[in-house]
């Protein structure tokens, strides 16, 4: 699985956060289905959560860490890569799983 991490720095918030598009091609009639199966995954996140658009019918992996009264560290950048990709590996063949079952 190819992950296409997008970072984004507020520094009005002083806020780093990750976004990881994940593609599972859902449809209008699977959304509702598809928003409580992401809010159970995210019930047992320490870190992170996954997110539903309903908009453009997109899911995404998001990580904000704060770094007020600092920089932005190396080490900090690698444990938010290492967390989204250890939960796109683990809970992705579940979601896609769901709206591919789905569309039959």
């Amino acid at each position: 699985m190819e992950l296409r991490p997008i970072f984004v720095i507020d520094p009005s918030k002083m806020l780093l956060s990750l976004y990881v598009p994940i593609e599972v091609g859902a449809t209008w009639e699977q959304a509702s289905e598809l928003s409580f199966a992401l809010c159970v995954i995210n019930d047992a996140l320490p870190d992170g959560h996954f997110c539903f658009d309903r908009r453009n019918m997109s899911v995404y992996f998001k990580m904000t860490s704060s770094f007020y009264d600092s920089i932005v560290s190396e080490s900090v950048v690698e444990y938010m890569l290492s967390v989204a990709a250890e939960k796109a590996e683990e809970y992705c063949p579940k979601i896609r799983e769901l709206t591919d079952v789905r569309r039959v």
